[in-house]
């Protein structure tokens, strides 16, 4: 496991209880003794969370040092606040700490979650690419072959009508290309048939994905 994903696995669970606990804090009584022990749970789950997002590059957009891009901001939010929180809420500013408390949760938690769902993110690519059928869909992969490549492409599509190419081979590219734009100019349809071997290591952030072995 690469640095990148054992500090996103972190992240992720601890900002999942952040979640719940953090919710809970702002629609229940407050200053009980229940809320301050909470309260502390929460802050150091949310602290050690926003350290280790903080750790991973930005996967998407542009970077600042080649590492901190637009969704580090959100760890600001909670590096400034928490401290201004605690502090307030010591000194009996008590509307200052709900505000502060206020804008982590809804900055640091359900905004920047909501970014977590955009393409390039690694929760997005959990829950929505179909690359990785080995590692994702095991029983699926065991039980019915699902992320294998079969059936005669090329061959449906000449019954069709359509010109068809079927390339096994890297040097079969080009004049398939040449076919099929021959064809084209003839105003017929064409369908180039490429097989490739089934790839196991994948990423959606291709800056970072090491060159396979």
């Amino acid at each position: 496991m690469d640095y990148y994903h054992a500090f996103a696995y972190v992240h992720l669970a601890t900002i999942a209880p952040c979640f719940l606990i953090g919710g809970w804090l702002l629609l229940r009584a407050k200053g009980t003794p229940l809320h301050k022990r909470l309260g502390r749970l929460y802050v150091g789950l949310i602290v050690f969370s926003s350290v280790a997002a903080a750790a991973m590059p930005a996967a998407i957009g542009p970077r600042l040092l080649n590492h901190f891009g637009f969704i580090h901001l959100f760890c600001a939010v909670v590096f400034v606040s928490i401290p201004l929180a605690i502090w307030s809420i010591r000194r009996r500013r008590v509307e200052a700490h709900a505000w502060y408390m206020r804008g982590v949760y809804i900055g640091g938690i359900l905004v920047a979650g909501a970014f977590a769902f955009a393409p390039g993110r690694i929760v997005s690519g959990w829950l929505f690419t179909m690359g990785g059928y080995d590692e994702k869909m095991p029983v699926a992969m065991e039980r019915y072959g699902v992320g294998n490549q079969s059936g005669d492409y090329a061959g449906v599509a000449r019954a069709l009508g359509a010109e068809a190419v079927h390339v096994r081979e890297a040097a079969e590219i080009g004049p398939a290309i040449e076919t099929a734009k021959r064809a084209n100019a003839e105003g017929q349809v064409a369908v180039i048939e490429i097989r490739t071997r089934q790839a196991t290591r994948f990423s959606t952030y291709p800056d970072m994905l090491e060159p396979a072995a």
